[in-house]
């Protein structure tokens, strides 16, 4: 784990102790910690770590795991800036791209949570004038889904091109691990 995620475990966990766990009502909490995340650490840098280009490759990377951990509504469009452009760029240095997202830990509660930056997202890619990223994705691997992810993708399919459906490759939690650590890293 790198040190940046570990500052931010630290983080979270001094706020839990000062502003107790909620059992219930978690989703308003949940904002309001990943708000304090984004506003005491590097936002550039949690957006570099959270998306990125594998060097050498078509392939962009997005982690749910750091992106859950300080995306909030206040920052979903500088978010959704920095992963078109690093589908752009790749675009521009391959000519297609392939993503792979990570959404492990990755819930109902969580969909609902940045349904609005979904929608964003998909908002921006498809009504972009200047490149088809719809066209220009080769395939859209997501890795951990869980027994719910039909439930999710019922959230958020009515915001994705009908080209990229046909692109998604979905892959069960238990084979997960190896295949999302054969990626490397930025």
């Amino acid at each position: 784990m790198s040190d940046l995620l570990k500052n931010i475990e630290n983080f979270q966990s001094q706020y839990y102790e000062s502003n107790n766990k909620n059992t219930f009502f978690k989703n308003k909490q949940k904002i309001e910690l990943a708000k304090e995340v984004s506003n005491s650490f590097s936002i550039d840098e949690l957006i570099n770590v959270t998306c990125y280009n594998v060097a050498n490759t078509n392939r962009v990377i997005i982690d749910y795991n750091i992106l859950k951990l300080y995306a909030n509504p206040e920052n979903y469009e500088r978010i959704i800036h920095h992963i078109v452009s690093v589908f752009t760029t790749t675009i521009n240095t391959y000519g297609k791209f392939e993503v792979h997202m990570n959404l492990n830990t990755f819930t109902v509660t969580a969909a609902e949570r940045h349904k609005k930056m979904v929608e964003l997202f998909c908002n921006v890619c498809m009504l972009n004038p200047n490149t088809s990223y719809s066209e220009s994705t080769d395939k859209f691997v997501i890795y951990y889904c869980s027994n719910s992810i039909n439930q999710i993708g019922n959230l958020f399919l009515c915001f994705v091109s009908p080209i990229v459906k046909d692109k998604i490759v979905l892959i069960k939690k238990e084979e997960s691990d190896v295949l999302w650590n054969s990626l490397s890293s930025p």
